[in-house]
């Protein structure tokens, strides 16, 4: 898959963050949606038919954990996969990550590096600029 065809969903209710992984995804070549809340994020991820969403733990509404529990549940053609991001620090307990039915975590501060990592784990069919 070219990464101009992968559909990507950032959600995060921290403006800055989101506009940063955003920015980071564009440089991989990829084309990305965003959403700051729990309903938002459920209703563009149902109706939107990502490959991947990156979610935030903690946001407004429905947290991200309850989020990701819906979109389980939900018949897509194709299930995205679901990267978690957090500010829990890299010594912490992250079993709850493949508990969850994500596939991976993406620790904040964001990284270019970890991003392009990720999408790696997450998307080995992608090819990325």
């Amino acid at each position: 898959m070219q990464a101009s065809e992968a559909k990507i969903l950032v959600v995060d209710d921290c403006r800055m963050n989101s506009l940063l992984l955003r920015h980071i995804l564009s440089q991989q070549g990829t084309q990305s949606d965003a959403a700051s809340t729990g309903p938002e994020a459920l209703t563009k991820a149902i109706e939107g038919s990502y490959h991947l969403i990156f979610m935030d733990i903690v946001l407004p509404g429905m947290d991200g954990l309850e989020v990701a529990r819906h979109l389980i549940q939900h018949d897509f053609e194709v299930d995205p996969k679901i990267v978690f991001m957090t500010g829990v620090g890299e010594n912490s307990d992250t079993s709850w990550v493949e508990a969850s039915g994500a596939c991976d975590i993406l620790l904040k501060p964001i990284a270019p590096s970890s991003v392009t990592r990720l999408l790696k784990i997450a998307l080995p069919e992608l090819e990325l600029a």
